[in-house]
């Protein structure tokens, strides 16, 4: 009963998560425990995080659906598995490596979204990483206009740091060497 219940709790989708999740050693208490969210959605986001780095051409559709189960559960009564600034940074690494002839699109798309999530729920904030995972993305998207949309994200990145002065927005070297090898 309580495998059947936790299974149509995790998303369909989720089969990885499903697999790392003993569920046979929780209680039926266990779902209404922040923590057991808590390791939810670390499992997310260790998925996304693997998935970001393994350079594998498919995974950006993947990505794509995970993420997805995780703003669905926004829709309901519960955010226990809200997406954050680090899994919207993996999603986007997803995408750079990814076969999307429009993968620079998809990744302002997610910056786009970002800022606008970022106005309630400060967890979503873009900063430098992600930025800088954007620039990225745009440079290997073949899109002839990345040097101009490279060179605009760094801009809009100066402008909120000096704007702010906050730091977690502040260029690095990673942001001018995007945009120089755009």
């Amino acid at each position: 009963m309580l495998q059947h219940k936790l299974n149509n709790m995790i998303p369909r989708g989720s089969k990885l998560l499903s697999m790392i999740i003993p569920t046979s050693m929780f209680s039926t208490d266990i779902l209404h425990d922040s923590k057991f969210w808590i390791f939810i959605f670390l499992g997310y986001n260790i998925v996304l995080s693997g998935w970001s780095k393994s350079g594998d051409h498919d995974l950006g559709r993947k990505a794509e659906i995970l993420v997805k189960e995780m703003e669905a559960s926004l829709e309901g009564d519960s955010v226990r598995i809200a997406p954050n600034a680090y899994t919207y940074n993996c999603l986007i690494s997803c995408y750079t490596w990814s076969r999307f002839p429009d993968k620079g699109e998809k990744a302002l798309s997610v910056l786009d979204k970002m800022k606008g999530i970022a106005e309630v729920n400060h967890y979503c904030r873009p900063d430098s990483t992600t930025y800088n995972s954007v620039m990225n993305c745009i440079t290997k998207s073949n899109d002839k206009s990345a040097p101009f949309k490279v060179e605009a994200l760094l801009e809009e990145m100066n402008t909120i740091f000096k704007r702010t002065g906050d730091p977690s927005i502040k260029p690095t070297n990673r942001s001018f060497n995007a945009c120089v090898s755009s």
